[in-house]
Order: C-alpha cells, then sequence, then structure tokens
C-alpha cells in the first residue's frame, strides 16, 4: 500500500501570525482553516490526504509536486515557503503529515489531539477529509470519516449501484461573483446583498466564500469571515 501524503492548514491564529482562513489553489482543490484565536473555542483544521502528492504545480519556471508545493520552502529562498501566511514568508499555511497508511495516519490524529490536551485545548480529533475538486458544488458532503475513505478503496472495483433520480428542487439562481460586483459599484445594497447569499449560501464552496471575502466590500466580507467561521466551527 503506497504513503498517504495528506496537509492540514495551519489554525486561523492572526495573534501569531497565522491569518489565513482559507486557501483555494486554483483548478485543483479548496482548504479551510480550523479555529485557535485566544479565548475561544479551539476548532482543529481538516486534514485532508492528497489524492495526486505528485501533480506538477508551476511555480514561475519550475514544476515542482503538489504536496511540496504546498508544504515546502523555496530553495531559491530558504526562509520562504511556497505557499505562506500574508506577509510573513517565514509561516508556513499547511503542516505535512505522511503516513504509511490510513490506519497510522488516524493513529497520528489520535497523538495530535492528545498533544492538543495536554496543553490545554480540548481533545479534539481533526476530522479526516475527502478531496474535492475547487469547481465541485456543495451537492456532495464534502466530510468523510476515515471508515468511509478505507471502504471507497476496498470497493474501488466494484460496480456502483445507480442511484434513484430524484427530481431537482427549483433554487434561485444567484450569481455570488455578480453580486459582488454589484455591490462594488453600487447598484445593489450589502444588506439586500446579504439577503440573497443567505439564500445560496448551502451552495457555495470554501473557495467561494474565500472569493467574497477578498473581493466584497466591507459588510460581504464579514458575511463571508462569518460563514466561513460557522463552518469551521460546526466540524
Amino acid at each position: 500500500m503506497s504513503k498517504v501524503y495528506a496537509v492540514q492548514m495551519v489554525e486561523f491564529n492572526p495573534q501569531v501570525g497565522n491569518k489565513k482562513k482559507g486557501y483555494t489553489l486554483s483548478g485543483v482543490m479548496s482548504f479551510r482553516a480550523g479555529n485557535a484565536v485566544q479565548d475561544t473555542q479551539f476548532v482543529p483544521s481538516p486534514i485532508v490526504p492528497l489524492k495526486e502528492p505528485d501533480k506538477k504545480i508551476s511555480v514561475g519556471e519550475r514544476e515542482i509536486g503538489l504536496f511540496e508545493f504546498l508544504t515546502g520552502r523555496d530553495p531559491d529562498q530558504p526562509d520562504t515557503y511556497y505557499v505562506h501566511q500574508p506577509r510573513k514568508p517565514n509561516l508556513p499555511v499547511f503542516r505535512a503529515l505522511v503516513a504509511e497508511n490510513m490506519g497510522v495516519l488516524r493513529e497520528a490524529v489520535n497523538e495530535q489531539a492528545q498533544r492538543s490536551a495536554q496543553a490545554g485545548k480540548p481533545m479534539t480529533p481533526a476530522p479526516i477529509m475527502g478531496q474535492r475538486a475547487a469547481s465541485e458544488r456543495a451537492k456532495v458532503p464534502a466530510n468523510k470519516t476515515v471508515e468511509q475513505i478505507l471502504a471507497e478503496g476496498r470497493n474501488a472495483t466494484e460496480e456502483p449501484e445507480p442511484e434513484p433520480e430524484k427530481p431537482a428542487a427549483p433554487t434561485k439562481k444567484v450569481d455570488f461573483k455578480d453580486l459582488v460586483k454589484r455591490v462594488n459599484e453600487g447598484s445593489t445594497t450589502g444588506r439586500g446583498a446579504r439577503a440573497e447569499l443567505d439564500t445560496i449560501k448551502d451552495t457555495l464552496e470554501a473557495d467561494d466564500l474565500t472569493y467574497i471575502a477578498e473581493n466584497g466590500s466591507k459588510q460581504l466580507k464579514n458575511w463571508a469571515i462569518r460563514e466561513i467561521d460557522n463552518r469551521a466551527a460546526g466540524e
């Protein structure tokens, strides 16, 4: 059995420079951070096993593997991580986890929770998640237990049973990027935009929320950050 290469975002804690609440690798996947802000509930970041840790990522004129890109340092600048905290090149965004198999990874997660408890934090094992492409929508739950991941590996050669067709429920079509643009241009109020976002928030991916937080007005940014925090706390 091949090794498992996984990554985990460093928990959000701006007091120590960890300001990233989410990270999206365009066209590949998106991630979100837990919470480690002082005097608030500690929520560990989800752990994401990489299906293609060697997938080539272009960095300038070179190409490197996905796992190395997310967790490694630039050899031309030893104190700089490829993916680092805002204005903190020496602070990584991801932790690297390498295990012989999923069982060993699960043991490592439990040990991590025990160390967290020894440091005075809740003994909450980080969830191990299945990997989704950034372009997928929230029709399929992102969270997967270790047992589900292992079962998927055992049943990979089995023919899946067809799922019964269900009539699609009518949904209100809202283009969140257009909504951000209209608020920025002043043709839509922030209050009205938040109301529209509330009707589609269950269909928004982590990368969608990150887009709103980075490009929206102050009201939309606060709305997106609050939704990201709510999802992280609900793990």
